[in-house]
């Protein structure tokens, strides 16, 4: 069977070149000018970071919070876009981290390890490059499917948390950012769970974060 890499390109080229148009009140078409739509392609594997670089606007890279695994992401995306001769400064990089906030520690840590233990057996080659191990893996998520969360809360080890996930306070996560950001990320897009009250962690993030990299000149959404 063929791989997701290689049917990716033929899937794009519908959306290259469609033309834009609006209905009139009386439902007749009125032309507009073609413009491609911007597309960018979701992955954390290395063969598709190379096609986004070759066809793409850029790369969304989700679950990702490991600047140095980022940083070979993008060597992939370079990698692809000079091989087609485009240039890799056009590209965008949005990185989507999981992410748990609230005004202190404890809880985002305790829900963000219950939702890796969920998320960890898809992780594929992260986990790996994150020394996170099989057995781990397999020891976490089967403590989530029988409910147990005390064992969870043991069986995700920290190195799951910082891979993965900005977890924390405002004041934990501002450096996350920072440090992503200087691994190459363009675009930082908050991701779930978000944190253990979802409209406060919201609250949080444009009270505390947003404006820190307003001020920086940094990207964060």
């Amino acid at each position: 069977a063929r791989s997701r890499a290689a049917h990716a390109p033929r899937a794009a080229r519908p959306a290259r070149g469609v033309r834009w148009g609006v209905l009139s009140g009386h439902g007749r078409h009125v032309p507009a000018v073609a413009r491609d739509i911007p597309i960018f392609i979701g992955t954390w594997g290395p063969r598709l970071a190379e096609l986004a670089g070759e066809i793409g606007s850029g790369l969304k890279a989700d679950c990702t919070a490991n600047p140095d695994y980022l940083r070979t992401l993008i060597a992939r995306v370079q990698q692809g876009a000079r091989r087609v001769g485009r240039s890799p400064a056009t590209l965008e990089i949005t990185v989507g981290p999981l992410c748990s906030i609230a005004a202190e520690r404890t809880r985002p840590q305790r829900e963000m390890r219950r939702f890796l233990a969920l998320y960890l057996p898809y992780l594929a080659p992260m986990t790996t490059a994150a020394g996170i191990t099989a057995e781990e893996i397999s020891a976490a998520s089967t403590a989530m499917a029988r409910g147990d969360l005390d064992a969870v809360d043991r069986l995700v080890p920290d190195a799951a948390l910082h891979a993965f996930s900005m977890t924390g306070t405002p004041a934990d996560v501002i450096p996350q950012i920072e440090t992503i950001i200087a691994a190459g990320a363009t675009h930082i897009a908050f991701g779930p769970p978000l944190g253990p009250d979802f409209h406060a962690a919201l609250a949080l993030i444009g009270k505390h974060i947003l404006p820190h990299f307003g001020a920086a000149g940094g990207r964060a959404a």
